[in-house]
């Protein structure tokens, strides 16, 4: 297997690790939010703002996840092309 390929599965494998981490660390936040729309209710603050402000967050970092994953899909499908133009290059 050349190199080129070898590094970018290795990156591939890195930007996956990345998206699952990121959905980890979306889940940790949604939590951490959560206790701290209660924790504000109880000062006083409006619960509807709270909440609403982190249900945008979660929307966005739930939208750049995607993007993410997107990426890595062509990326692969990139891959995958490149490998098959090879592998028809050396047969010909």
């Amino acid at each position: 297997m050349p190199a080129i390929l070898l590094l970018r599965l290795v990156f591939m494998s890195k930007l996956e690790k990345s998206v699952q981490e990121l959905a980890i660390a979306l889940e940790e936040l949604s939590v951490r939010v959560e206790k701290n729309v209660l924790a504000a209710a109880d000062h006083g603050e409006s619960l509807a703002t709270s909440r609403g402000q982190a249900q945008a967050a979660q929307k966005h970092a739930g939208k750049a996840a995607r993007e993410l994953a997107s990426v890595i899909t062509d990326l692969k499908a990139m891959i995958e092309s490149q490998k098959s133009g090879q592998h028809s290059g050396r047969k010909e």
